[in-house]
């Protein structure tokens, strides 16, 4: 029981430390995010990654189904992410990630 215990804080710690990493990512993207704006992308995180784990949950779903709701959580996560940012810090975001694509050679352009 014990082990289970540790596992299920780990997992936890481990998810806890992706959303950390999360809110830096962002922070790198717009230098200006206040701490209101960075708990609240770390508490977005947070609730975005235990919706993939209900989902995931969901066996009695065809893969494509649960692909489909993932891709609608992700999208709903990056409109609320977006909705705590001001209109200079989306155009921070845009400028940051679309110069970052260029010089990886990515195009950004959605399909």
């Amino acid at each position: 029981m014990l082990g289970s215990l540790k596992g299920a804080a780990q997992e936890q710690k481990t998810k806890g430390e992706c959303a950390q990493l999360t809110v830096q990512a962002w922070s790198k993207d717009v230098a200006t995010l206040n701490n209101a704006q960075k708990s609240g992308i770390l508490n977005l995180t947070l609730s975005f990654y235990n919706k993939l784990d209900s989902i995931n949950g969901l066996d009695t779903l065809t893969f494509e189904v649960r692909q489909q709701q993932k891709k609608d959580a992700h999208a709903l996560y990056l409109d609320s992410i977006n909705g705590l940012l001001t209109v200079a810090q989306r155009k921070d975001v845009d400028t940051n990630r679309t110069a970052r694509n260029a010089a990886m050679g990515t195009n950004s352009e959605k399909k």
